[in-house]
């Protein structure tokens, strides 16, 4: 059977992340089999209710001086001026599967920013207008006032069977997300 690499890297984090969790079985003798590329989905519990997800920022064109709009909207990047708009890039794969979920594979997928709010995130084609790239798109104009420094958010998804997957940054403030004065760079 040939697994693509993309299949083969999602079958290896999701069983990474089962070995470095354990499951009931090997929480007794702290043994862990490592999956390796092309073996069959991670499978128990953990491996079945389990999402990945991944997401990105970039730059929106919302508070984008009209200067800068064509070679900056949607260029990835984490240090945003008060006023701009931040969006959020999403991808949610099924750790049976190995593939993308779509809308009609996911119950939600939310966005929840550093003060509890939530935003919901929709699926569609990127850019408008493109119909060969489908993912999880959210964004926020950052208020003109906003707090500066690092922004913690994270990112939840959830299947209809009520499986779940979170995408929380790495906890180095100088890679996370960071709102930066108006008009610097």
């Amino acid at each position: 059977m040939k697994v693509s690499p993309r299949t083969a890297l999602l079958f290896l984090a999701a069983g990474l992340f089962v070995a470095s969790c354990g499951s009931p079985s090997q929480a007794s003798t702290g043994s862990a089999s490592p999956m390796t590329a092309g073996t069959a989905a991670p499978q128990g519990p953990l491996a079945a209710e389990t999402l990945i997800v991944h997401a990105d920022t970039t730059s929106g064109n919302v508070g984008t001086p009209p200067e800068e709009k064509a070679a900056s909207s949607c260029v990835q990047k984490n240090r945003f001026p008060q006023g701009e708009s931040i969006v959020w890039r999403v991808r949610v794969y099924s750790t049976v599967s190995g593939e993308a979920m779509d809308d009609k594979a996911l119950a939600s997928a939310v966005l929840t920013l550093p003060d509890g709010k939530e935003q919901p995130l929709k699926y569609g084609p990127h850019p408008k207008g493109k119909t060969d790239d489908f993912f999880w798109t959210t964004s926020f104009k950052i208020p003109a006032d906003y707090p500066t420094g690092a922004v913690a958010y994270k990112v939840t998804a959830t299947s209809p069977e009520g499986w779940t997957g979170t995408f929380d940054q790495f906890n180095v403030e100088s890679s996370m997300l960071q709102v930066i004065k108006a008009g610097t760079r």
